[in-house]
């Protein structure tokens, strides 16, 4: 695999923004997988993570944006951090199409994330269910938009509370989506026993439980930390590549 790093113009942001990808070997086209990052990092924090010799088995063109500490929503506040929402799902989605060579429908496009990238990965996906076909969650901030931050932690409260209600909690986000039918993204969810998202992570697969959700859900000893994502990589790759749609190369 070849890894890039690239700039587009998003008018979202008003300014570029910036993105690694690991590409296939092959002219492809490829399925492609967005992975976000958690509060705190950028999109540099997958290098240490090994996803070259994970993902070339399931040939799937990964896209690492930077996303700041966005938690990807549109944020309405005039002095605000810019429409994340916007530039992930049309900027760089648009992008990406453009530049490789994707398989650019909804069985070719995943999303996935860790902490608040995994909150991003979930609200993405059920907000524009018509654009991925997975989501992936490891450690989610699932609490984002739906209840006060575990610890206070007084600015992730404050960007919540200038969001229009409802719309990014992935709580009522789920339940729309189960009420109005249409396409639903497979679901796989992986928190830590010691992480203090756990009751979240556990409340949130219980609802899409309860509403029939195909969702894939695990737990294992560990916090909030790079040693309990990483060793659960391969099974969030397995699992993104298990819902797309079967490798377009493998069709012809």
């Amino acid at each position: 695999m070849h890894r890039i790093t690239f700039h587009i113009e998003s008018p979202a942001l008003n300014r570029p923004l910036r993105a690694h990808a690991l590409c296939p070997a092959g002219r492809g086209p490829f399925r492609v997988l967005y992975l976000l990052h958690g509060l705190g990092a950028d999109a540099d924090i997958w290098r240490f993570y090994d996803l070259e010799t994970q993902v070339a088995p399931h040939r799937l063109l990964v896209v690492m944006p930077d996303g700041g500490a966005s938690y990807y929503v549109n944020d309405p506040r005039p002095s605000g951090l810019g429409r994340w929402e916007d530039a992930i799902v049309r900027d760089l989605r648009g992008a990406v199409d453009r530049m490789f060579r994707t398989f650019a429908e909804r069985g070719g496009r995943a999303i996935a994330g860790i902490s608040m990238g995994g909150y991003g990965a979930a609200m993405l996906a059920l907000r524009h269910p018509d654009l991925f076909a997975a989501a992936a969650v490891l450690s989610g901030s699932l609490y984002f938009g739906h209840t006060a931050h575990p610890r206070g932690q007084a600015f992730q409260n404050e960007l919540a509370a200038e969001l229009p209600a409802g719309e990014y909690d992935v709580f009522a986000l789920a339940e729309r989506i189960a009420q109005r039918g249409g396409p639903r993204p497979a679901m796989w969810m992986a928190c830590g026993t010691e992480d203090g998202h756990l009751a979240t992570h556990r409340a949130f697969r219980d609802l899409l439980q309860r509403l029939g959700w195909r969702v894939e859900s695990t737990e294992g000893p560990g916090a909030h930390d790079r040693s309990f994502w990483q060793p659960r990589m391969p099974d969030l790759i397995r699992f993104v590549a298990e819902q797309l749609d079967p490798d377009p190369a493998q069709r012809e």
